[in-house]
């Protein structure tokens, strides 16, 4: 497979390479736990929660029934949140709907755009913070910008005209103080960009996203919700590299020993989370956003990312 092609400035792909030198792939079938529930209501109750990282598909397979007789309510959901309820992609009925009055088997591919890498986020304010490696501002181009700080709540830089041109350039914008300015030397920062008007970008799944799955048993009496044999097949596709610093930046190789990617202009002696961030954006310029992978440093091994 060749995975050449233009991924920015600062990343030489013309490599071609074998995915299988490459590649990890964890297939794991995770057994659920029955659900046997007569609460009447339609509000949604949680049955089982995981985290999503490097997953790349998902599909559920079970039995399922209602109470046997009268209207039929049951139905099963899915969505993706945060560690702490923030809602990613909101609560959706997936598969048959609704639940069959006899036991029957059911098979549903969970949503692929859940295992994208990037949601759905509507607003008028853009924030990323220097603490999270590979977050930055993404927009069609500099016109949607009204303004643009960087800093933190002890001084901030007014860096609307470097955000404008380098969107209008079609380039992200990151959290960095070298091209932004640094109104707080050894602070966090934060980079806040205020727009004109609501809209929605996509912006980086967090890595630690969770994939909730959950069931509407129905109200008005008499509703009842079982499901049986319920299992999640779960496939997580992780690419192994190895990074290996040279005078001219950083090689990246496969397990295999073939040449992934090169990043110019980075050395040992940068910070190690600039090193994450360009090591991270270069990789997942070719991957693409939502797949796994890992980078070792071939001299220390320590994990990078």
């Amino acid at each position: 497979q060749d995975w050449s092609g233009q991924h920015g400035a600062s990343v030489v792909t013309n490599y071609p390479f074998s995915e299988q030198g490459a590649m990890e792939i964890d297939g794991e079938e995770i057994t659920l736990p029955s659900v046997d529930n007569s609460q009447q209501t339609h509000h949604i109750q949680l049955w089982y929660s995981m985290d999503i990282a490097s997953v790349t598909r998902a599909r559920l397979q079970a039995h399922w029934n209602d109470q046997g007789s009268g209207k039929r309510k049951g139905a099963v959901c899915a969505r993706v949140v945060t560690p702490v309820g923030i809602n990613l992609y909101i609560w959706r009925r997936i598969g048959q709907y609704p639940a069959p009055h006899e036991k029957t088997p059911i098979t549903v591919d969970i949503p692929s755009e859940f295992f994208s890498g990037e949601y759905p986020r509507t607003g008028t304010l853009l924030s990323v913070a220097e603490s999270s490696p590979g977050e930055c501002v993404k927009l069609p181009d500099g016109s949607l910008v009204e303004t643009a700080t960087f800093g933190n709540e002890t001084a901030v830089v007014d860096c609307t005209d470097i955000v404008k041109n380098e969107l209008a350039a079609g380039r992200p914008v990151f959290p960095d103080f070298r091209r932004l300015g640094d109104p707080c030397p050894g602070a966090c920062k934060t980079l806040t960009v205020t727009l004109g008007a609501d809209i929605t970008t996509m912006a980086r799944m967090p890595d630690d996203a969770r994939l909730e799955l959950g069931f509407e048993v129905g109200s008005g009496g008499g509703h009842w919700l079982k499901i049986t044999e319920a299992s999640l097949h779960v496939e997580r596709a992780m690419t192994v590299l190895t990074a290996n610093f040279l005078p001219s930046g950083v090689v990246l190789t496969t397990l295999s020993g073939e040449t992934f990617a090169t990043i110019d202009h980075l050395t040992a002696d940068d910070p190690e989370e600039l090193q994450a961030e360009r090591i991270r954006g270069a990789v997942q310029d070719i991957l693409g956003l939502g797949k796994g992978f890992r980078v070792i440093m071939s001299d220390t091994g320590r994990i990078v990312i």
